[in-house]
């Protein structure tokens, strides 16, 4: 939390300091530009912020507590297996054929470590 709060403090005061002289890519400062006026970006923020890791540690920490840890441990790595339709559907970001094999071949083995528990 300290560092995020140190880079977000630095991000207001930026523009100031630099005195809206242009940057190396020779666009202008705008002085109050990161400030976020809609209210609904802020509300989006803070439930992302409290539910995942509220409600992801919760989780996890209970899965922990229910089965044997090689067992949560790689259904939490397939993480990223979810990632990628996402990826495709929010910024039709094709995933290549390997990477499909990949996600299907892990999910085949969290399925037998599953069965197998």
């Amino acid at each position: 939390m300290g560092f995020a709060l140190l880079t977000w403090c630095l991000s207001m005061k930026l523009p100031n300091w630099l005195g809206g002289r242009r940057g190396a890519d020779d666009r202008e400062f705008i002085p109050g530009a990161n400030k976020v006026i809609n209210r609904r970006a802020w509300l989006w923020l803070l439930v992302a912020a409290t539910c995942g890791p509220i409600g992801g540690v919760s989780c996890f920490q209970w899965a922990l507590g229910e089965l044997r840890s090689g067992v949560v441990l790689s259904i939490t790595a397939t993480t990223p297996l979810l990632v990628m339709p996402l990826s495709y559907w929010l910024e039709q970001d094709r995933p290549g054929w390997r990477g499909v094999l990949g996600a299907i071949i892990a999910v085949a083995g969290v399925i037998g470590m599953v069965v197998a528990a």
